[in-house]
């Protein structure tokens, strides 16, 4: 067993050495599972305090409250910009926890701007022929002020291991929704990322356009896109 979550463990630390990660996500019925928070609304204010209840709707938050000295304010997800939560202890990601360990394995430089405690959702407004918001997380944050990327709810992964029937997943996503200098958000899926990526995210980029761009390396091209294509 201990070799085997050995090799497992080198497997792991492999994959994150040669790419860099987004944040780990957190499902938003995990939301409830908080230290601290605060909210952005549409009319611009700020609320500070921690979450004390949450209406959960297919694994959707529809609507919440948060409570601070000041008492408790009920809001719903069409009301509110945004949402940041630290998560407590108890809180479940989707990713396995030691990614979070092995990225510090990787470029310190990025490291600095994508650690955080914090686990921000926005609220976006959807590809569709009818106005549909959706609240997403944010998964580039620090690193998104050109280009912000999203967690998709229905995403697979692209790689996963199980080790006497434990499963250790922590592989790339095949899909998320990118919203370029404050577009509304495409779907970018796997299939497509090597043939569209240049003309829909980087085609201004000169440090990017001699690249071959591997779906792999996403994180590190928004990294780079963010950092020397301005």
């Amino acid at each position: 067993m201990k070799i085997l979550l050995s090799t497992a463990f080198f497997m792991l630390l492999n994959l994150v050495v040669q790419a860099q990660f987004f944040v780990q996500k957190l499902p938003q019925n995990q939301i409830l599972q908080n230290e601290k928070a605060y909210v952005v609304t549409n009319s611009g204010d700020t609320i500070h305090g921690i979450i004390s209840a949450t209406t959960i709707d297919s694994e959707r938050l529809k609507a919440f409250t948060i409570k601070n000295e000041m008492g408790k304010t009920k809001l719903k997800t069409l009301q509110i910009k945004a949402l940041a939560v630290i998560p407590s202890v108890t809180a479940r990601f989707e990713d396995m926890p030691l990614l979070t360990t092995l990225k510090r394995a990787s470029d310190e430089s990025f490291l600095k701007i994508v650690v955080t405690d914090w686990v921000i959702f926005e609220r976006v407004q959807l590809t569709t022929k009818k106005e549909k918001y959706e609240l997403m997380q944010l998964v580039n944050p620090g690193f998104d002020s050109r280009i912000k990327v999203y967690a998709y709810r229905h995403t697979g992964e692209t790689i996963s291991m199980s080790v006497d029937d434990m499963k250790l997943s922590g592989g790339d996503d095949d899909s998320h929704y990118v919203s370029v200098e404050n577009a509304r958000p495409i779907l970018l899926r796997k299939g497509k990322y090597k043939k569209q990526a240049l003309g829909l995210l980087y085609n201004n980029c000169t440090s990017l356009s001699q690249e071959e761009l591997k779906w792999k390396e996403f994180a590190s091209h928004i990294y780079t896109y963010n950092q020397a294509c301005k």
